[in-house]
Order: structure tokens, then C-alpha cells, then sequence
């Protein structure tokens, strides 16, 4: 039996308006990319193939870099379905593991979408 898409959905605030939503699929993934100020950028391959054209970025606690892509890999390879990712305009993320004890969980504040 064929396994399901995974698919990750991802929106800004006020996507009504001014922001950008995306759906992409797991299996159009390429890559990651961290900075030291808090934002991992997610690249995927667009609809019709062509690579780098997709990304989307997540803004998040300070460090929290390895956990952001650890929680990624978790709904990239969790059984098929729609995801969400990042919906900003309901305040609603994807979950990410504590961090050691003596640090505040990661948490996740902002999308930028790129389709």
C-alpha cells in the first residue's frame, strides 16, 4: 500500500489581508538553514520542480536552531496527512522538545512564507 503525502502547511498573520500561506510537501524537501538570531529557513523544491524556490522561515527563541529542525524531521516523517506548521494568524505551531533544563522552552513566533 502507497504511503499518504505529508503535507506542511505554514501562514503569516493576517493572510486575509497581507500575508502569504503555503502547503508543502515533505517529500520536496532540500534543506535547512540556521542564524545565530533565531530564524531556521526551510527550503522545498516548487510545485513545478524547480529547486530553491519555496522556503519558509521560522522565527524562534534564541538557540533553539537544532530543536526547530528536530521538530520539522518529527512532522516530516510522522504518518501522511496535513500538517501544521506555523499558522500565525491563529497562534498556532508546531511543537518543539524542551531544551535542557535550565533553559525556557523553544518556542515558535512568526512565519515568513515564500511560494
Amino acid at each position: 500500500m502507497a504511503m499518504k503525502e505529508v503535507l506542511l502547511y505554514a501562514s503569516e498573520a493576517a493572510i486575509a489581508d497581507t500575508g502569504t500561506s503555503g502547503v508543502y510537501k515533505a517529500s520536496d524537501f532540500l534543506g535547512a538553514e540556521a542564524n545565530a538570531a533565531g530564524t531556521t529557513q526551510f527550503f522545498f523544491k516548487k510545485s513545478d520542480g524547480t529547486a530553491n524556490a519555496c522556503n519558509l522561515q521560522l522565527t524562534h527563541t534564541t538557540d533553539g536552531h537544532i530543536q526547530v529542525m528536530e521538530a520539522m524531521a518529527r512532522l516530516m516523517n510522522s504518518p501522511g496527512g496535513f500538517k501544521i506548521v506555523a499558522d500565525e494568524e491563529n497562534s498556532i505551531f508546531m511543537q518543539c522538545p524542551n531544551r535542557p533544563i535550565d533553559s525556557a522552552a523553544i518556542s515558535i513566533s512568526e512565519a515568513d512564507v515564500s511560494v
